[in-house]
């Protein structure tokens, strides 16, 4: 009989203690998956911060820079040839040479200018206008571009048929100075055309 009770009551310590242990697994489990998730939503969200701050820094570096840059695009923008004008006073001035037998020499383009409408200013002491314009900017939407173009020519017939072809180009170009001179060899001239070409940008 006594053991029976000696064993009755290991059998009920065992269970209590079972479910005790049940007891605090039950409430301690949830706990325990709570803190993970905490944790890991903790992790994420320093993990977006860092980004965000990464980005941020970044803007704000580029606002720092926000000027050179703007000077830096400015300035390429200047830079920026204007291709199909400059392609149409070279094939002007190719057929202007292949009509009248003249040869070219070259061809050369100076900086874009701001346009300006003849002023009157008179001419300075080397021919040219004396009130010079100022060079174009990123922002100048219609502007003037000097050009020089140097051939030989034959004759003095061939030089003026040469000139008249180019201001018979459908490109249209104001003339400034040209000059015509005779060279050490009698039958070759050196014909010299200053002149601009005008251009709109969008």
């Amino acid at each position: 009989m006594t053991m029976s009770r000696r064993l009755i009551n290991l059998i009920g310590a065992a269970a209590i203690a079972l479910i005790l242990i049940l007891g605090f697994s039950a409430l301690a489990w949830p706990l325990f998956s709570a803190a993970s998730g905490a944790a890991r939503q903790a992790v994420g969200a320093a993990q977006t911060n860092a980004e965000l701050r990464a980005e941020l820094d970044q803007q704000i570096e580029l606002a720092k820079n926000k000027d050179a840059l703007e000077a830096e695009v400015a300035r390429l923008h200047r830079e920026i040839p204007f291709d199909e004008e400059l392609r149409d006073v070279s094939a002007v001035a190719s057929a202007a040479a292949s009509t009248s037998g003249a040869r070219i020499v070259s061809i050369g383009f100076g900086d874009a200018q701001v346009f300006a409408a003849p002023s009157g200013g008179g001419v300075g002491t080397d021919g040219k206008p004396a009130n010079q314009p100022k060079t174009a900017d990123a922002n100048t939407i219609q502007v003037q571009i000097p050009v020089t173009i140097e051939a030989e020519a034959g004759s003095a017939t061939q030089a003026t048929e040469f000139v008249d072809g180019l201001r018979t180009g459908y490109r249209l170009m104001q003339f400034v100075q040209v000059d015509t001179a005779q060279t050490t060899d009698p039958s070759r001239y050196t014909v010299t055309i200053d002149a601009l070409i005008f251009s709109q940008r969008d």
